[in-house]
């Protein structure tokens, strides 16, 4: 059976995760005793949680490309009722 981490789990995680988004496997067995949970769940919550970080950054790019495409169409469409 699955267990959730709990809030203050996953804070730990978090933090870090802010430190380095890949564990070494002596980091990795530190936390996951602190946590009192199997390496491999830390393991797994660190390769979901570097998908999502992956995703988000994907989503902030397109977000700004898609602004800066928006942009220059509007300028295009300018340029093309001046001539």
């Amino acid at each position: 059976m699955k267990r959730k981490f709990s809030e203050e789990q996953v804070n730990l995680l978090e933090q870090n995760f802010e430190d380095e988004h890949k564990l070494k496997t002596e980091r990795k067995n530190k936390l996951a005793s602190e946590l009192g949970r199997d390496p491999h769940q830390v393991a797994v919550w660190f390769q979901n949680r570097r998908a999502r970080y992956k995703n988000k950054k994907l989503e902030q790019e397109y977000s700004k490309l898609k602004t800066k495409y928006d942009t220059a169409i509007v300028e295009k469409c300018r340029l093309e009722y001046l001539i």
